[in-house]
């Protein structure tokens, strides 16, 4: 972690107070309902092989098995196109 702090000098008090959380990236931190994703976010589980990369990695799409992949373009069911 880097910390950068630039005061100006027309602007004169006793400091700044900061504080911080370390978290550790190989522990999970998703409730019992939710997949964790490769870099940490927590998806919901019915999220899982569902044909759909709802993790950016693509975590929740790995190993899957019996999964029919949606045709190239085709929207996600209840989505708008944009």
């Amino acid at each position: 972690m880097t910390v950068l702090f630039v005061a100006d000098e027309g602007v004169a008090d006793v400091g700044f107070f900061a504080t911080y959380q370390a978290h550790n990236a190989t522990e999970k931190t998703c409730s019992p309902a939710e997949f964790s994703c490769g870099n940490g976010e927590c998806r919901a589980l019915e999220s899982v092989c569902d044909g759909w990369h709802d993790c950016p990695d693509g975590t929740d799409e790995l190993n899957c098995t019996g999964v029919s992949y949606p045709a190239f373009g085709e929207c996600r069911p209840g989505s708008q196109p944009r």
